[in-house]
């Protein structure tokens, strides 16, 4: 859980960067580690022992992203640059 908190952090100071300066990131980025799997179930989220899975939301609750494994970082900067 550890090494999940140190990626979740950095993805988050990443998509941060990519804001104005005067915008709040907390008003925009919102990352759920999902430690007790209410989400997973809800958005029909298989194993993750392996590979982490990503789902990006819009403002509307559309899911816009999702994938699991690969460079989610690379996946989210440029879903969350379109959202902005």
């Amino acid at each position: 859980r550890g090494m999940a908190d140190k990626m979740l952090k950095k993805a988050y100071d990443q998509a941060a960067k990519k804001l104005p300066d005067d915008v709040d990131p907390a008003d925009y980025i919102v990352l759920l580690p999902d430690w007790g799997g209410d989400v997973f179930r809800a958005f029909d989220v298989g194993d993750v022992s392996r590979k982490a899975f990503m789902i990006i939301i819009d403002d509307e609750g559309n899911v816009v992203a999702r994938q699991q494994g690969g460079n989610l970082s690379k996946l989210a900067l440029r879903e969350l640059d379109k959202l902005i």
